[in-house]
């Protein structure tokens, strides 16, 4: 009996320069959905994309801060893409970084084609050989990584690190999308009628969240 063809791998890095890191939305980005499609029309009954752009807001907000002091927990996953690797997880935490330039190197999986795996494993990349091995090399609990496929027969298109450290880190989108309607709608009733700026410099402010 013939053994399916592996096609795909998973490597890892521990240290990749930011700047060759691509999200998927920068700050800019967001903002500019932010202030022309979903600000305009907030509600209490926002549609599914309105309510992850808004609750994005207050997450970057908070990690913004929480960086200034705390290393990041997670590793980011990414696909090559030219020059660059793309951000497939993580693309709050990137655009945190935007504000913390201190940050310049952080750890990386890559989900990719076999015929590449030489030449990322010549360039210091690590080949994940299972799950354990993963675990291993995060250092984290095999339980607590979840992910939506086989990484040796396609590329991984997301991938979560369940970690117990982060379970406070505002993960719940729902929250999050209502404590800011909350804080926007109280902005504009104490100011008249004003609605709020939301640029850089309000997400670098430092703000209490109920979440």
């Amino acid at each position: 009996m013939s053994m399916e063809k592996i096609t795909h791998c998973l490597l890892y890095h521990p240290e990749i320069d930011v700047k060759r890191l691509h999200p998927e939305m920068n700050v800019n980005q967001l903002l500019e959905s932010v202030n022309t499609h979903h600000l305009p029309t907030i509600t209490a009954s926002p549609t599914p994309i309105q309510r992850n752009i808004i609750a994005k807001l207050v997450r970057l907000n908070w990690l913004i801060q929480d960086l200034k002091t705390n290393n990041l927990m997670k590793p980011f996953v990414v696909r090559k893409t030219n020059e660059h690797f793309q951000v497939i997880n993580g693309d709050t935490r990137m655009q945190a970084l935007e504000f913390n330039p201190h940050i310049t190197h952080v750890n990386c999986v890559l989900t990719t084609s076999v015929e590449y795996q030489d030449n990322y494993e010549a360039s210091g990349w690590i080949t994940v050989n299972s799950r354990d091995h993963l675990a291993n090399l995060l250092q984290m609990r095999v339980k607590d990584l979840i992910y939506d496929t086989d990484w040796r027969f396609e590329l991984v298109k997301w991938m979560e690190f369940a970690i117990p450290e982060a379970a406070n880190h505002m993960h719940d989108e729902k929250i999050r999308y209502f404590a800011f309607y909350d804080w926007y709608v109280n902005q504009i009733i104490s100011s008249g009628g004003k609605p709020p700026i939301i640029d850089r410099d309000w997400l670098e402010t430092p703000r209490t969240w109920n979440c």
